[in-house]
């Protein structure tokens, strides 16, 4: 529940330590309960550094940065900060846990922090900095004809990064290009 810290069953902070439920087809499995911790009880933390260019050391701006909690195992819990004109972030209201951090901007590859950052209650942990490299971008050319008599097709042509996510595409026009 928000605003509460994540308990696996029975009492279980982690998955491998968490107890099973064994479940019977039509049948209710009783007593399955859980007694929730109010995160306020605890002392936040944060996280904070600096994203600039790889190339220029530039600040960027705008650029945002995220923090994961991975010792509770919810990759759906995350608190993010955008950068400010300097180039300078913090991620705050963090609950004692370990963080997975990325950073990414406009234009630029994503890159993740090469450590879990360990936030204690209370601890502001700073210098956790990024360094992002610009994305590379290139093109891709030629024809598209048909095979045998070689008269130029219209087609769509798709382009699909082999490590990645990304892509590209194109219609070609009436000659094939």
């Amino acid at each position: 529940k928000d605003g509460y810290i994540c308990e696996f069953y029975d009492n279980a902070t982690t998955k491998e330590n968490a107890s099973l439920v064994h479940v019977t087809s039509g049948q209710e499995t009783p007593n399955i309960n859980f007694a929730l911790l109010p995160k306020v009880q605890l002392p936040f933390g944060s996280i904070s550094g600096s994203v600039t260019d790889f190339e220029t050391g530039e600040p960027i701006a705008c650029a945002i940065v995220v923090a994961i909690d991975v010792e509770h195992h919810l990759e759906e819990y995350h608190s993010k900060a955008r950068t400010d004109s300097s180039g300078n972030y913090s991620i705050e209201n963090l609950f004692p846990s370990k963080y997975r951090v990325i950073a990414w901007a406009e234009g630029y590859n994503f890159q993740v922090y090469p450590e879990t950052v360990a936030v204690g209650p209370g601890e502001n942990v700073t210098g956790i900095n990024f360094q992002l490299k610009k994305k590379q971008h290139g093109a891709i050319a030629g024809n598209v004809i048909e095979k045998g008599s070689g008269l130029p097709l219209h087609a769509l042509v798709i382009a699909h990064q082999v490590e990645g996510r990304g892509y590209g595409k194109a219609l070609t026009d009436e000659t094939g290009h």
